[in-house]
């Protein structure tokens, strides 16, 4: 059995009128992968920033490499050998490999003129990334390198630091499957030569994979630590929500083939050939799944159904409600009644600085104008709406006004569902609709899909999860290298098939 790094007992983490860790025992050996699960809100963060100095406990013991820690501050957390990789990867693009690799460490300098000796930085980055099986060039611009690659970087910058304990947050949630592998592959080499890793993410699937136990956090509380290989996903399912797998899925409602078509899409061929031939088309009701690896042409049609691409087509045809569609721009697709939930809700899909209510009425502002002359806003009725649509989509904030980069991702994600539903749009595109969010708002939001089907509307949702694909829609179609090779109906629609079907050559 390995010895501990780490032994927490008790921590307790109170905010005003909040109980965020409640006598919360969490121990992490050396050389073990071990993975905390839960909701948003189970605590996950907070027990996260306890470690790094970030809170301090209200009550407590906190044992790190064996001595006792009375007061932790991120500088003694960093000397304890702990590193904190977060989802948002805290790189400088502009900087090469190696610099940020060194960031915050000394530079190796000239005795005399002390200017850097970047031959001796290079060769030394090069031969821990070699160490790591990493094979990355460090004189690359941090810009230029994939996602992978990133956090690649950032797991060798903790490691050059000296660094004991890797905290890896959502570390896979834009990876594809192939980079997944490749990432597991250097977390696992280096717990083998001692490195330990606290790994939190809500793909469930992943923490099987590759955690020796995992720990559940529920409402700040911890309601057990499980052995990897002696549990199965209906278990952890119910210790995070309290339900089974299955019950994360509604029912499909019955679905009328006659029922008009919303969008229609025949031969479509960009001039960059990033899409082929495409042909599809989606029903009233309908929700239509659409899926295939990195690249393969599903968020690229997404963008430029909702004129968010410059790429343009130079063959087929695009009809929405039956009317013939070009897509030029954002505003034109919005007029048409279509709406875009984007991959990346941060960047594309909020302004983060701006309020809870701000963000809601934001396509919707000619609803909310007083006069056409002074533009001004009609603030009550701005609050009122923004009120309703918060308790439709039970989003959890302390109110309207507080701004969206202090929501979890899960409340993120419903704002942008929110400012279109406000909308009311015909023809609703999900990209990658649950990227990042635990598993009960999951549930949620494959709820309010299906509810938005049975009310008319069509939903395009594209999604690299097939269990999800399986259990919401009513057929999937498969994307490969920009073109639409294989339709999956209700009837043989199961995750096995589709990704069966992602992988064939």
């Amino acid at each position: 059995m390995n010895k501990l790094i780490m032994d927490l007992s008790g921590i307790t983490k109170t905010f005003p009128g909040t109980v965020a860790l409640q006598d919360v025992d969490f121990d992490l050996r050396i050389g073990e992968i071990h993975a905390l699960v839960g909701q948003n809100g189970a605590g996950k963060s907070t027990l996260v920033k306890v470690l790094a100095g970030i809170y301090a406990k209200d009550k407590g013991k906190i044992v790190i490499g064996g001595r006792p820690i009375d007061h932790l501050t991120p500088r003694k957390s960093h000397d304890l050998g702990m590193r904190f990789i977060h989802q948002e990867l805290n790189l400088v693009p502009q900087f090469n490999v190696a610099e940020n690799i060194v960031l915050g460490d000394p530079y190796p300098l000239r005795k005399k003129t002390r200017f850097i000796r970047w031959q001796a930085l290079n060769t030394h980055v090069r031969n821990l990334l070699e160490n790591l099986g990493i094979s990355i060039d460090p004189k690359r611009s941090v810009q230029e390198l994939t996602v992978a690659e990133q956090w690649m970087v950032a797991i060798a910058r903790a490691l050059y630091s000296q660094g004991k304990v890797l905290v890896m947050d959502e570390p896979t949630s834009s990876l594809t499957r192939k980079e997944v592998q490749e990432l597991f592959h250097l977390v696992r080499s280096l717990a083998a030569k001692g490195t330990s890793v606290i790994y939190i993410s809500h793909r469930l699937e992943e923490v099987f994979e590759l955690a020796q136990r995992i720990t559940v956090l529920k409402d700040g509380r911890k309601v057990g630590t499980l052995i990897g290989a002696d549990v199965d996903l209906s278990k952890l399912v119910q210790l995070i929500v309290g339900g089974k797998p299955q019950d994360l899925f509604p029912a499909k409602e019955p679905w009328e083939e006659e029922r008009e078509a919303v969008l229609e899409i025949e031969g479509l061929t960009t001039v960059d050939r990033r899409l082929q031939n495409v042909t599809l088309s989606i029903r009233e009701g309908e929700v239509v799944g659409l899926t295939g690896l990195l690249g393969a042409g599903q968020s690229a049609l997404a963008d430029i159904l909702f004129g968010a691409s410059r790429v343009r087509f130079q063959e087929g045809k695009i009809r929405v409600n039956g009317k013939s569609y070009t897509p030029r721009s954002t505003h034109r697709a919005i007029t048409r009644g279509i709406a875009l939930v984007p991959e990346e809700r941060r960047s594309q899909g909020l302004v983060t600085e701006m309020k809870l209510w701000e963000n809601i009425i934001l396509p919707s502002l000619g609803q909310f104008v007083l006069d056409p002359i002074s533009r001004l806003i009609h603030y009550r009725r701005s609050l009122a709406e923004s009120k309703r649509q918060m308790a439709l989509l039970h989003i959890q904030a302390t109110s309207p006004h507080q701004q969206v980069r202090y929501l979890s991702g899960g409340n993120q994600q419903k704002v942008v569902l929110a400012k279109w539903l406000l909308r009311t749009p015909r023809l609703l595109i999900l990209n990658e609709p649950t990227r990042g969010i635990d598993v009960s708002t999951k549930a949620e939001i494959y709820r309010l899909v299906r509810k938005l089907a049975a009310s008319g509307n069509a939903i395009l949702f594209i999604s690299s999860e097939v269990e999800e694909l399986a259990g919401v829609c009513n057929r999937v179609l498969i994307m490969r290298k920009g073109c639409l090779v294989t339709e999956l109906e209700d009837t043989n629609l199961t995750p096995s098939k589709v990704m069966e079907c992602c992988y064939e050559s």
